[in-house]
C-alpha cells in the first residue's frame, strides 16, 4: 500500500501560503476602501499630522506593491512546494477578488 510521506518544510511553506493569503486578503480590504477622509497620522502622543489627498494615494500604492510581492512569493512557495490552491485562496490573489464583482456577475 502506497504511503504518503509528510515533508516538514512542506508543511511550513502551505502554513506560511496561509498566513499570507490572510495578508494579501487584508490588503484587498484595505484597497477596496479607498481613500479615506478625516484621517490623522499619530507623531506623538500630543501631534497628529492630517492626511491629504496625496498622502492616501501614497498609502494606496505602497499597499498595491506589497500585495503583489506577496502573491508572487504565494504562488512561488505553492509552485516549490507542490501545494495547490482552492477556488477560495485563487479569488483572493486574483485581480479581481469577490469584494471587487460586478453585482451583475452573479451566478443564477
Amino acid at each position: 500500500m502506497a504511503v504518503l510521506i509528510r515533508d516538514e518544510n512542506q508543511i511550513k511553506a502551505c502554513d506560511e501560503i496561509n498566513a499570507m493569503l490572510s495578508e494579501v486578503k487584508t490588503i484587498n480590504t484595505l484597497i477596496e476602501a479607498g481613500p479615506v477622509s478625516g484621517f490623522s497620522l499619530v507623531v506623538t502622543k500630543k501631534q497628529a499630522l492630517p492626511v491629504d489627498h496625496n498622502f492616501d494615494a501614497k498609502i494606496i500604492t505602497v499597499l498595491k506593491q506589497q500585495r503583489a510581492r506577496r502573491i508572487k512569493s504565494i504562488l512561488s512557495k505553492a509552485d516549490k512546494f507542490h501545494i495547490a490552491l482552492d477556488k477560495a485562496d485563487l479569488e483572493i490573489i486574483s485581480e479581481r477578488h469577490p469584494e471587487n464583482k460586478d453585482p451583475s456577475e452573479t451566478e443564477n
